[in-house]
């Protein structure tokens, strides 16, 4: 079979990681710019000055009187469409496990496409407060938004993959996602200088549609015919019955053979801790670089563009190369990989210079070998039966653990802005050491217990 056979949900995956990297690259521009004029009343002339590299003393310290409104008005809007999908993913995975995965992405994404149609109509009244834009996130809060998405979509990659190619599968999904981000990262200010708030998010409406139709009459439902027919005939009450919720963490929690439960538990764990860093950081990592360097939306797009050139390099390098070549086991990367994101937060955390910053990024460089390592770990130690449950009880507790890390982080950032902006690096970081000890005790699982499967039985890119 072809390489481009084997291409399926990558497709609407990039264009929608392209799409919400778009938009929230300006989103807390956005945000910045109307707190200061709808809610905090100074001129729109002055407030349109946020954002960009500037060494009046006046607009810097407009700046961190807008950022503590603004920083809390992001939070909010993240919240909602965080809180209910959770919810909503207790249940899509095992719809999914029934019913198919397919109808579950279309629905999640029709509902990103209406959600994003719904920011942009709204941007277009200038006067409109931020606050409502709370309402554009109705659609996706109510059909699962991102946190199903993943879940069903790791999923099914799950469904077409075999042992000896879900790591590199795994790994190819993580540099698609970063691939996407780097774009819409990338062309986002560029795009709102030459044309408008409006126009970009239209734009991105226009890539999750693009997702939509391809999902629709290119993507085969991965589920064998019998096995949803098993399920033909139950009504919408067994649809949404308790035991779908029991399900996903029997799945988790359910005794196995020898240390396998153990295996699961530590790695949903050390998942949760990378996904609360992420989450968190992703709220105030902007405001504290204007803070802290002065630096534009243009120059920190720039510098996460570059972040993710590094990130999808290395963990397309290290899961081919270290993974597979040198035949490192997952566990002892991932190791390596918290240790190294440790040692960019706390250089993050000293800060004085954009040096630090790009050092930072380079010397995290592993981190991004974490998550599909650990998956691929889950896919061989999980039957394939019980993978959509495991992958919702984890985007569950992800999304959980993210509401809590954007709240500690927002207020934890807006405690100490007036004495040093760049102290919640050092929370990064201990979570970080804490997850490697974590990775050392998964180490001595796996040297106790032979694995399930053959980690090093990887077939190479080209029949991944």
């Amino acid at each position: 079979m072809t390489w481009y056979k084997k291409i399926t949900v990558e497709v609407p995956l990039l264009l929608c990681f392209f799409s919400f990297l778009l938009m929230g690259s300006i989103m807390t521009n956005l945000v910045y710019y109307r707190t200061c004029y709808n809610i905090l009343g100074y001129d729109e002339s002055l407030c349109n000055e946020l954002g960009k590299s500037t060494d009046r003393q006046d607009i810097k310290d407009l700046e961190k009187k807008v950022q503590k409104s603004a920083n809390i008005i992001v939070m909010v809007l993240e919240m909602p469409p965080a809180l209910i999908p959770v919810l909503i993913n207790v249940f899509a995975g095992a719809w999914s496990d029934r019913y198919g995965r397919k109808p579950v992405l279309l629905t999640v994404i029709a509902g990103l496409f209406v959600s994003v149609g719904m920011f942009g109509a709204l941007i277009c009244i200038r006067n409109l407060s931020p606050w409502a834009f709370l309402i554009a996130t109705i659609p996706s809060m109510l059909t699962g938004s991102l946190p199903t998405y993943l879940t069903v979509t790791l999923a099914y990659l799950n469904d077409i993959s075999t042992p000896e190619t879900r790591g590199i599968r795994m790994a190819v999904f993580e540099a698609v996602m970063v691939t996407g981000m780097f774009f819409g990262t990338l062309s986002s200010s560029y795009l709102l200088y030459a044309t408008s708030y409006e126009t970009c998010f239209f734009f991105a409406t226009g890539l999750i549609g693009l997702s939509l139709l391809y999902t629709i009459f290119c993507i085969p439902e991965s589920l064998p015919l019998k096995k949803r027919q098993e399920q033909n005939g139950r009504n919408i009450q067994s649809i949404c019955q308790c035991r779908n919720f029991t399900d996903n963490f029997k799945a988790v929690f359910k005794t196995r053979d020898g240390y396998e439960r153990a295996v699961i538990l530590t790695i949903i764990t050390i998942l949760t801790m990378t996904n609360f860093i992420s989450n968190g950081e992703k709220t105030v990592k902007f405001p504290f670089l204007k803070e802290k360097l002065s630096w534009s939306l243009s120059q920190y797009n720039i510098f996460s563009s570059i972040s993710m050139v590094i990130g999808m390099g290395s963990t397309v390098a290290g899961v081919y190369f270290l993974y597979k070549m040198l035949k490192i086991k997952g566990s002892t990367l991932c190791l390596l990989g918290l240790i190294s994101s440790s040692l960019g937060s706390l250089l993050l955390g000293i800060t004085k210079n954009n040096y630090y910053v790009y050092g930072a990024a380079v010397i995290s460089l592993f981190e991004k070998l974490v998550n599909p390592l650990l998956r691929t770990k889950l896919g061989q130690v999980v039957p394939a039966e019980e993978m959509g449950k495991v992958f919702g009880t984890v985007s569950t507790v992800g999304g959980l653990t993210s509401l809590v890390a954007s709240f500690l982080y927002t207020f934890f950032y807006n405690a100490t802005l007036n004495v040093n902006s760049a102290l919640f690096n050092f929370i990064s970081m201990g979570i970080c050491i804490s997850g490697a000890f974590l990775a050392i005790y998964l180490i001595v699982l796996e040297r106790r217990e032979p694995a399930k499967c053959n980690e090093d039985e990887i077939e190479n890119l080209n029949t991944a």
